[in-house]
């Protein structure tokens, strides 16, 4: 759904706390997400799985000793706050960026991991 010639809409799924959210920004610019506020402290990784509005998927996925594995064009990234929380960070948001995107993470839980 485009908004205008300026704005495009995202739908941004966040299955670390069963959230969605939409989210509109403005052509051009880089734009970040959150999938949850926990640090790498408390998650074992995080993926997220994009597709466009054309149907084109990519994902993304780093552990929390930083090991990526990415199919998604270099401009979009994880990255780290200065207080240790992953984001996903899309440079130069363009309307072939406009559509899903679905977090994953997996949590450390009492030295076991959670879904």
């Amino acid at each position: 759904m485009k908004l205008n010639s300026s704005y495009s809409l995202i739908r941004v799924f966040l299955f670390f706390y069963t959230d969605i959210q939409l989210v509109t920004t403005e052509l051009g610019k880089d734009f970040s997400l959150h999938c949850t506020n926990r640090t790498w402290s408390e998650i074992m990784f995080e993926t997220w799985k994009i597709r466009n509005r054309n149907g084109a998927e990519c994902q993304i996925a780093v552990r929390f000793d930083q090991t990526a594995n990415s199919t998604c064009e270099d401009r979009i990234t994880i990255q780290n706050k200065s207080e240790n929380r992953p984001f996903l960070h899309v440079s130069h948001f363009n309307n072939a960026d406009e559509g899903n995107y679905t977090c994953n993470g997996l949590q450390w839980w009492n030295g076991h991991s959670a879904v």
